[in-house]
């Protein structure tokens, strides 16, 4: 693989790593989750917990009653662009052409754009949250 430009969004302990594990998404993109071997230091719960609720009419809901919307413009805008390059994938019928893996990638590159915005959103809407309260964050998926 060689070397390739990292981006840490914490920093990184002084502890010996053991194993490290790099994943290629569908659109084209590299990561690396990395296991320290390090002591654990025991976190000690100064204020009460917000559970988050991850639904489909509301986007979150918090255990205080507290209710988030995805934003509906930009994800709007996207999910009219994947459907566009999806109708062009199908389109591109010849499996041996070069034409479909690049339409392919396009249509996984919008896909992942999609997935980055609402895990953005709700990083946000979490932090916003837990500045003001809580000492640590229960989520649950699904219905």
């Amino acid at each position: 693989m060689g070397l390739m430009r990292t981006v840490f969004h914490k920093d990184i302990p002084d502890a010996k790593f053991t194993t490290v594990t790099i994943s290629r998404n569908a659109d084209g993109r590299y990561y690396a989750s990395i296991l320290f071997n390090q002591e654990d230091t025991p976190v000690v719960a100064i204020r009460e917990a917000i559970g988050v609720d991850l639904g489909l009419k509301n986007f979150a809901i918090t255990s205080e009653g507290s209710k988030y919307d995805l934003p509906k413009k930009q994800l709007a805008k996207l999910e009219r662009n994947r459907k566009r390059k999806q109708k062009k994938l199908a389109q591109k019928t010849d499996k041996t052409s070069n034409k479909r893996p690049k339409a392919k990638l396009l249509v996984a590159k919008v896909s992942s754009k999609i997935t980055r915005v609402r895990e953005d959103f709700l990083a946000r809407a979490i932090s916003q949250d837990s500045t003001r309260k809580p000492s640590y964050l229960c989520r649950r998926f699904g219905s």
